[in-house]
């Protein structure tokens, strides 16, 4: 993709922007959840000030989380994409 430099660089910034976000969400100590009455593990339940239960639930699989994933691979490839192999080259 030929960019300027101005514009190589704000779309550096948007791809750091995207890695920091999810390197934060993939914190140990970081829980996503959501309220319901979702049947879970009593390790994996949570009530909050109102007492209604929060679940948690896994951050990149089988959640709108995977796309920030999805997202920083996309830019990777369209910044600078892998070459694709021909027969002979395998």
């Amino acid at each position: 993709m030929n960019l300027n430099k101005k514009e190589q660089q704000k779309i550096d910034n948007i791809l750091l922007d995207l890695k920091k976000a999810e390197k934060y969400l993939s914190r140990e100590d970081i829980i996503i959840g959501r309220k319901g009455s979702q049947t879970a593990m009593p390790e994996h339940k949570f009530f909050n000030a109102n007492n209604e239960q929060i679940t948690e639930f896994q951050k990149f699989i089988g959640s709108d989380l995977q796309y920030l994933r999805n997202a920083i691979e996309k830019l990777e490839y369209l910044l600078a994409p892998e070459p694709v192999l021909t027969e002979e080259e395998f």
